[in-house]
Order: C-alpha cells, then sequence, then structure tokens
C-alpha cells in the first residue's frame, strides 16, 4: 500500500513539474450507468494556473456545474469527454484563453477511470507561424518586386533518380520571361516543356541536385510550342531537393550585367535591408571543446549602425572583444545555452555598456551545429513610451481624484442564481472617499450596499442593477439620501462600462437649497406683484399648423388683471386670450401683441375697450424672451370727466396734464408703485421701526431687496427694449478708447475687488459708441461680479482677426475675447444665459436682473456680428465677440 501511495505521489509531483495543463475528468454514474457529469478527480499546478483557482477548489467541481467555464463551452467539453470515454477515441483542440491570453492545443484520451486533458500552452509557435507566414509573404512580395525570374522545381525522383521536376514556385517577373500561365504551378517541367526531354538544361539541373554544384550557362528559352526566343543567363542552386532557377535576359549586355548583380545581391539587400541589428557567430572552443568565444562572421548594416562599427572591423572579431560586458550580463551565456541545448531565445533586454545603451529586443536561435543568429530590435523608445502611458494613468488618476465629482467604479456582485444582489468598488476618488470622511483605500474591495447603506431603501440600488441587467445603458436621476450620518441631494450619472458600471454623482444640496430659497422669493415677488394697482400680465403665442400665430395663452396673470376679468388669477393662466376677450382680434389689440412678439416691437397707447365693458386703458407692451409683457393702468374716470369737461379749456387742459402724467407714470412701466413701496416701506420703518420683531424686520429687508431688484429689472428691460426699437447711430469707433471708458466707470470695483485687467492691442470699428459703451460694460462687470471670493479677479481682453463663411461668402471679422478666472460655468448652459431673465445664481450670491448679457447679445446683433461663450465650472469663462473687420 505505501509503495501505492509513494508511486501515486511520485506521479503526483511528475505532473506537477509539466508545463501543461493536465486534469482527469472521471465520470458520475447513476443506477442506470448513465453518465450525467464528470468530476475533476485530479489537476496538477499548471491547470491551477490554467482555470485560475486553487488545485483543492478545482477537484471539488463538476463539468456542468463548475463556475470555473463558461457556460457556453460546459456542454460542449461534457459531450467531448462522453465521446473519448464511449468511443475510446482522443479527442484534440485548439483554442485561445483571452484571460490569459494566449493560445492552446488539448488533447483528451481515455484512461482506466476517466478520460484525461492535456492542455499545451501553442502561444510561442502560433507566434511562430504567424511570423513564418509574415516573412514567407515579405519573401514573395520580395521576389515578386524582382524584375529577374525565379522559379523554384521540385526534384521528381524514380528509383533514386531524378527523372523530372514540378514547378513549385514561379515569381512574375519568370511568368513573364518564361511566358508561362498561371496553371503551370504543380506541373512538371517536362509537362510544360516537353522539349526539354534529354536536353542539356534537364541534364544541369539533375545533376545540380546530384551534386550540390551551383551551375550557370547562358541559353535561350523556348515557349511551350518550342519556338525559340531570347537569351538569357540561367543560375542553378540546389536547395534541399528543390532547384531555385533564376534567370535574367541578357539580349541587351548592358542591362544583363545590371541583372547579374542585382540576383547575386538580392539576399545580401534582403538582409541588409532589415529595420533590425542582425548578426550571425561561430562558436569558439577551447581544447576541451567548452565555448569560450563566438566569432562575428556576418553583420548587417542595421546592426553596426547601432554598435559603431563598420562590418569590416566587426566581420572576424570576437564577439567578447565586441562586448566585452556581455558575460557580467549574462548575455553570453544565454547564447551559449543556445548553440549547446537547440533551443531558442527570446527576451528583453537591457544593455549600457560602451556600444549599446537601451532597452533591445534579443532573439537568438542556432544556425548549424556550431552557430547561432542573433537578431536586435531597439525597444527603448516603446519602453518610454510604456513609462509615459504609466504616467499619464498616474496624472489621470490625479485629475480624477482633484475632481468636485464623486467618481467610482463598481463591479457586480452575483448569487447562485446569477441574481445581482450587490456591487464592489474597483475604483474610487477622493471627493467619494471624502463624502463619508474616508480615505479611498478604505472603501476599495468593500461592497456598495455596505457603504450606501440606505441604497435599497431610496431605490438607487434599483436604479443601478436595472443599468447593470441590460435593460438601459445609462440613466440620470437625482436622489435625495439620508442615511449615515448624510442628508444630501445628489445627482447621479450611471453608465454601463463592459460589465462594471460608471458612476459619478455632484452633491447638488446647495442648489437644492438655493431653489427653495428662489421659490420663496419668487412668493413674495408674486405677493408684491398683486398687490399693484396697475394690471400686468404675459402672453406666450398660439401658433398653428402653419406656423402663424392664430392665439395667445396667459402665461402670467396679477391680482388686477384677475379682478377686471371676474376670475381667479390661477384659473386664468394657460387660457386662451380670445377666451375672455373675444373682440381683441377685431378691435386690433391682437395684431398689437402679435407685431410686439415678431418684431420684437414696443407698443405704449391709450385704448377703449367696449365689448362687454366700457373702459379706458394706457396699455404699455413689451418684448419679453419668447413671452409679450403686457402692462395697463385703468384710467376710465378721468376718460369721462375729460368728455364731461369739454365746454372748460382750462379743465381739458388738466385733464390732459393728468393723461399726460399716466402715459409718463406707463412708459416708465412700475417705477412709480415701485418708488412708492419704498417710499411708504422707509415710512413704516421709520414708524413702528423699533416695535419690529427680528422677522418683522427681515421681511422688511425682503421687501425692500424684493423691491430695489424690480426697480432694476425695469430699468435694464427699459435699456433692452431700447437697444431693439432704436437705430444704431454707426461711426468710427476705437474699442480701445470704449474700453477705457468702462474700466474709468468701474475703477472702483476693480479696486476693492483687486482685479487684474490686460488689454490687448483692439480695433477700430464702425459701431454705436454708447451701445459698445453697454457692451463692454456688462462683460466687464460679470468678471468681477462673478468672480471666487478668495482669488483677485484676472481679466483679459484680446483681438485677432479671423475668416467665417456667411452665406457660402467668406468674411473677415474681428474676434474679440473677454476672458476671466471666475466661477465659470456649465457649457450646457451657454446659450441660456443670453436669454433675458435667465440666472445661473441666486440673488444672495450673485445679484442680478439677468438682462445684461441679453443687452450684450442684442448690441451684437444690431452690429451684424456673432457672439458665444465657453465656461468651465471654478475655472473661469470666455466670451467671444465678433464684429465685421469691414
Amino acid at each position: 500500500m505505501q509503495s501505492v501511495l509513494r508511486e501515486e505521489l511520485l506521479i503526483s509531483e511528475l505532473f506537477d513539474a509539466l508545463p501543461e495543463s493536465v486534469i482527469l475528468f472521471q465520470p458520475v454514474l447513476v443506477s442506470d450507468n448513465e453518465i450525467t457529469d464528470f468530476t475533476i478527480g485530479y489537476c496538477n499546478n499548471a491547470s491551477s494556473t490554467f482555470l485560475r483557482a486553487d488545485k483543492d477548489f478545482i477537484m471539488s467541481q463538476t463539468v456542468l456545474t463548475t463556475s470555473l467555464i463558461d457556460n457556453d463551452y460546459k456542454n460542449i467539453l461534457f459531450k467531448q469527454c462522453l465521446q473519448v470515454w464511449q468511443t475510446g477515441k482522443a479527442h484534440e483542440e485548439s483554442f485561445y484563453n483571452k484571460f490569459l491570453g494566449k493560445h492552446f492545443s488539448t488533447l483528451r484520451s481515455k484512461t482506466i477511470d476517466g478520460v484525461i486533458s492535456v492542455s499545451r500552452d501553442r502561444t510561442q509557435f502560433v507566434d511562430a507561424e504567424k511570423e513564418r507566414q509574415k516573412q514567407a509573404a515579405l519573401f514573395t512580395n520580395i521576389l515578386d518586386a524582382s524584375a529577374d525570374g525565379l522559379m523554384i522545381l521540385e526534384a521528381i525522383y524514380q528509383d533514386s533518380e531524378v527523372v523530372n521536376f514540378r514547378l513549385t514556385h514561379c515569381n512574375k517577373a519568370a511568368f513573364k520571361l518564361a511566358k508561362f500561365s498561371p496553371n503551370s504551378i504543380g506541373k512538371t517541367l517536362l509537362e510544360i516543356l516537353p522539349h526539354l526531354e534529354g536536353s542539356e538544361q534537364l541534364a544541369l539541373h539533375k545533376k545540380v541536385v546530384e551534386t550540390g554544384i551551383p551551375e550557370r550557362i547562358e541559353t535561350t528559352f523556348r515557349n511551350e510550342n518550342g519556338e525559340e526566343y531570347g537569351w538569357f543567363i540561367v543560375s542553378l542552386l540546389k536547395m534541399g531537393d528543390n532547384v531555385v532557377s533564376t534567370f535574367i535576359d541578357i539580349s541587351n549586355k548592358k542591362q544583363n550585367e545590371l541583372k547579374i548583380e542585382e540576383q547575386s545581391n538580392l539576399l545580401g539587400s534582403i538582409f541588409e535591408a532589415s529595420i533590425n541589428g542582425i548578426y550571425a557567430c561561430e562558436a569558439v572552443r577551447n581544447g576541451h571543446g567548452e565555448i569560450v568565444d563566438l566569432q562575428v562572421l556576418k553583420i548587417n548594416k542595421a546592426f553596426t549602425r547601432m554598435i559603431g562599427i563598420t562590418p569590416e572591423v566587426a566581420e572576424g572579431a570576437s564577439y567578447l572583444s565586441l562586448f566585452p560586458s556581455a558575460k557580467k550580463a549574462g548575455t553570453f551565456a544565454s547564447y551559449v545555452h543556445v548553440i549547446e541545448s537547440g533551443e531558442s531565445l527570446r527576451k528583453e533586454v537591457y544593455y549600457n555598456d560602451d556600444r549599446l545603451n537601451g532597452w533591445f529586443d534579443v532573439s537568438a536561435v542556432k544556425r548549424g551545429d556550431n552557430g547561432i543568429v542573433i537578431t536586435f530590435t531597439n525597444t527603448t523608445e516603446s519602453k518610454q513610451n510604456k513609462q509615459k502611458i504609466e504616467e499619464s494613468s498616474l496624472y489621470l488618476q490625479d485629475v480624477i481624484d482633484s475632481s468636485q465629482t464623486g467618481i467610482l467604479l463598481v463591479s457586480p456582485v452575483k448569487n447562485t442564481k446569477d441574481e445581482i444582489v450587490d456591487f464592489t468598488f474597483k475604483t474610487v476618488n477622493q471627493t467619494v472617499a471624502t463624502f463619508f470622511n474616508k480615505q479611498p483605500a478604505d472603501l476599495l474591495g468593500r461592497q456598495h450596499n455596505e457603504v450606501f447603506t440606505e441604497s435599497v431603501a431610496n431605490g438607487m440600488f434599483e436604479s443601478y442593477k436595472e443599468i447593470a441587467e441590460g435593460k438601459v445603458t445609462e440613466k440620470r436621476f437625482e436622489s435625495h439620501y439620508v442615511g449615515d450620518g448624510i442628508d444630501a441631494w445628489l445627482d447621479l450619472l450611471v453608465k454601463k462600462r463592459n460589465e462594471d458600471l460608471l458612476i459619478t454623482f455632484l452633491d447638488v444640496t446647495p442648489l437644492k437649497k438655493l431653489q427653495e430659497e428662489i421659490a420663496t422669493a419668487a412668493k413674495k415677488l408674486n405677493s408684491v406683484l398683486n398687490a399693484a394697482s396697475a394690471g400686468m400680465f404675459t402672453l406666450h403665442p398660439v401658433v398653428n399648423d402653419e406656423g402663424e400665430i392664430e392665439d395667445f395663452r396667459f402665461a402670467i396673470v396679477n391680482q388686477a388683471v384677475a379682478t377686471y376679468i371676474g376670475e381667479k388669477a390661477e384659473n386664468l393662466v394657460g387660457s386662451l386670450a380670445s377666451v375672455y376677450f373675444p373682440a381683441y382680434k377685431p378691435n386690433g389689440l391682437f395684431d398689437i401683441y402679435k407685431d410686439t412678439y415678431l418684431n420684437k416691437k414696443e407698443h405704449q397707447f391709450d385704448f377703449h375697450y367696449e365689448d362687454g365693458y366700457d373702459v379706458y386703458f394706457n396699455i404699455h407692451t413689451v418684448p419679453a424672451g419668447n413671452e409679450v409683457l403686457v402692462t395697463f393702468t385703468d384710467h376710465t374716470v378721468l376718460k369721462k370727466l375729460q368728455v364731461q369737461l369739454e365746454s372748460s379749456i382750462e379743465e381739458l387742459k388738466k385733464s390732459n396734464a393728468s393723461l399726460e402724467e399716466f402715459a409718463y407714470a406707463a412708459s416708465h412701466d412700475l417705477q412709480e408703485p415701485l418708488r412708492k413701496i419704498n417710499y411708504f416701506s422707509e415710512r413704516l420703518r421709520k414708524g413702528i421701526g423699533q416695535a419690529l420683531s427680528t422677522e418683522e424686520n427681515k421681511m422688511f429687508e425682503r421687501i425692500e431687496n424684493a423691491a430695489s431688484r424690480m426697480s432694476q429689472l425695469i430699468s435694464d428691460l427699459l435699456t433692452y427694449s431700447q437697444i431693439s426699437r432704436d437705430i444704431p447711430t454707426f461711426q468710427n469707433t476705437s474699442l480701445e478708447k470704449v474700453i477705457q471708458q468702462v474700466l474709468n466707470d468701474l475703477e472702483t470695483t476693480i479696486t476693492l475687488k483687486k482685479a487684474s485687467v490686460t488689454i490687448g492691442t483692439l480695433p477700430e470699428i464702425k459701431g454705436d459708441p454708447i451701445q459698445l459703451h453697454q457692451l463692454f460694460q456688462n462683460l466687464l462687470s460679470n468678471g468681477l461680479k462673478y468672480s471666487k471670493s478668495d482669488v483677485p479677479p484676472v481679466i483679459a481682453i484680446a483681438c485677432k482677426n479671423v475668416s467665417k463663411v456667411i452665406d457660402r461668402t467668406t468674411k473677415g471679422f474681428y474676434e474679440i475675447t473677454v476672458t476671466d478666472n471666475g466661477i465659470g460655468f456649465e457649457q450646457e448652459n451657454a446659450e441660456r444665459i443670453f436669454k433675458v431673465f435667465q440666472r445661473l445664481h441666486g440673488q444672495s450670491e450673485f445679484p442680478g436682473t439677468g438682462v445684461g448679457l441679453a443687452i450684450v447679445q442684442k448690441v451684437v446683433e444690431s452690429h451684424n456680428g456673432f457672439i458665444h461663450a465657453e465656461g468651465r465650472p471654478a475655472i473661469g469663462s470666455t466670451f467671444t465677440v465678433l464684429f465685421p473687420a469691414t
């Protein structure tokens, strides 16, 4: 029994020493001797590497249930083992293992108690075959590129005597010179040229095969019909059982000389044309037969350029005299091993001596009985590029870690039913770690639901699972995460990357809080608007199928309007204007609103509305983005009083004066009601200010701030509409002078913010100086306003000439850029910021009306120019303005 155990142990040790993977599959039999599976009864060390698992674990697996084998391959492997077991016939196959990146050949054969599978790494042979095919193709291409004819003739023996030859290869030149057809390949020489039977030429070919001595003759050729043509030099060279026949057309003697030289240098050219260093050596042995040195027999130019000597100096020289450090580096010993063992060598070696300095891919093969051929490829640049890639990877990781966005890569965790039950962290940046007050290393390898303990309850995990299972490729959603000591709103974007998920998230909690504050402020502003005595509403156009405006819908309605109509304000929003004012189309109001919207024209006029009402309004219409802003004041009483007092000229003048006063008030929109709000607020504060509570004081401040913002908004809207309505006065205008005037206006702000403004050389253009002043005033003010709290603003203004194709015509423009180092913005908002009332920040953070950049765009458009913005959050923004150069 002990001897059997020792024998099994010895066999196991022998198998473990093998480089091939050895696995014994033993059949699993049921009561009726039916095989239902194969269990792994034995595996050696190589199979552990092959299957990427521990041996003990492997030997506990069965073919159809193991997780070590792809599901698609399990049934195939089972059927192959079953066939080998039942028939006793071995099965052999080759395949590529994508995990190991290697080619394998596997032989499965029946043993006494199972099916033994031996897998051998064929990567080296596959690569060698590819290289051989590549070299063969290169050789064929080189030969086909040659103007000389070349044929390879395989000797045909009968009773050990050469009786004929078979054409196995023929380059393009040979087809042409010998006048062979493509189907000549594979035929015998006498089948192609029957006149050669018993000829001196055929005898000469036989002689070359029998003696191995090359022959060279001058002769004429004959075609398949036996017709003689041309003169050629034919060279015959034995190569195994083949004769290589090369021939040159020598009808022209000078051409003949060139062809002979080309033929004689063909192999040398191939050798010398190689971009790799190549040299051949012969072993130098001592009296005991030991290799003590190598003698360089042949060396190509590529290698002599590497080592800096000529072929005349290198050929015949001692290898160790050329490379004295080879013994110490172990290179010489490696070459000796190749010669003595016959094993080929390929490895990457670093040389640093007098002749070579760098990394080299070295291949060595035995040549003959006592020689070696060595090939050098300089891989220094590749090695350096690899190092750069590694450095870039580290740099990219630094960039990821410095991102304010949380970035993590997770891999799904599945149960035995192949269901996703969790995700494992594979990559985590610093922002994610900081979110949990940890370091990235603390999170790597941990499971997602262990860290985000509330992710299942709040739906985050289900969203991840939906993407991982392929139901959608990516998903963006918001999640309010409460748990683990965290209360935050997260903006998440999840994308599938192969089997993993790439998750990025941004903590938008401050934005959410800001939105709540904005909503509160909007309610307060709405209260102020509803308290105004003037009617105010906005209209949104309704377009028919032909793209024409056929009606308007109420968008914003204040209480004064609702009171006149006799309906609640919220019920009016979204309703058609024609429902409540059916006469507004025939009485001309519709056309005025339409003109304001389409042509961006402001209208202010008195109007007597008689359909169901008998009222007199002073109406003011202003374009407001994609809507029309309409304000009106009811002066019906004054109008009727005017009719009653027509007999009195003095009273008529007073009435007219009142009307002018109302017209003035209407032309300035809501400034008068706002001034009253400010006035009465100030008086109330002076009268009861000391009696107010802290909360009531805050309410007063909010009313005052809202009124101040409304006043600025009205002022900006007037400026905006003024630019839209007025025709600019063009004249030669120096942009340098305009910007200098703007800087003088902003001098106090620049000083307080310690800002730096640099101005390049700017041109003189045709433009309206006042509008251009407004343009740069807004751009520079934005650069100062939207700056970082802890970094002084840096603003740069530059100009260059550019060309742009307009209506298929190339026109010249001045490209003015205004660049700052402020807070920047997301590029997706680049168009939005030029729209009226569109702001990216709340009043508490950066006060403003949202009209400034709309004014800038209007000025640019009135000057037949173009503008666009580029922003990068936390880095800054650049506004580019194009003005016509002529």
